[in-house]
């Protein structure tokens, strides 16, 4: 799914009215398995000039990548800092790390059935396994033309519980945005590609 998308789950499912500490993690664990791959990406398309077929083609699959990618998308990981943040849940930061790596499982949860040949090792480090989906989120050739519908239309739910839960003009027109963005995106390739 689209890491958009994945905020807004992550903040429909976990996020509170009252609680932006809380929502500020929540937030943060919603876009956490992503981040590697903006960084590095934005790296080597806005510093090092690479090409988009070699960035996206050859160097996301090399080893050095792979790894950097499969602790944060790595259910192990995230359920074992899940469990240190409920075994320390009267400290400081538990509660941070807990919605982190909640919002982080949530996010793996989704992206799960919707990677083919780009499918993360999510059982890392015990296994390399990985589930390769017949479906997939962005490649039409497995879905993606069907699949953009289903995700809008998670999207005007995930929106709509939010629009009910913070009614702070700012905070409606951002989530209206993103909606109307990811709505379109269907719309645009349905048009572009007929």
């Amino acid at each position: 799914m689209n890491t958009s998308t994945h905020a807004l789950i992550g903040l429909a499912v976990l996020a509170r009215r009252g609680e932006p500490f809380r929502n500020r993690w929540v937030l943060f664990g919603s876009l956490l398995p992503d981040i590697p791959i903006f960084l590095w990406g934005g790296w080597h398309m806005f510093v090092l000039q690479t090409d988009g077929q070699t960035l996206w083609r050859e160097l996301y699959f090399a080893p050095f990548m792979q790894t950097l990618i499969a602790p944060f998308n790595s259910v192990i990981v995230l359920g074992a800092l899940t469990g240190l943040s409920l075994w320390q849940r009267n400290r400081g930061c538990a509660q941070a790390l807990l919605m982190v790596c909640l919002a982080g499982l949530i996010h793996i949860a989704f992206d799960f059935p919707v990677h083919t040949d780009d499918a993360y090792r999510h059982l890392w480090p015990l296994s390399d396994w990985r589930f390769n989906s017949p479906v997939s989120y962005w490649d039409s050739n497995a879905g993606a033309g069907w699949f953009m519908y289903f995700e809008a239309a998670v999207v005007l739910l995930c929106v709509a519980l939010l629009w009910r839960r913070f009614p702070k003009p700012w905070v409606r027109v951002l989530f209206g945005i993103i909606a109307a963005l990811t709505v379109a995106m269907p719309i645009v390739f349905t048009i572009a590609f007929a």
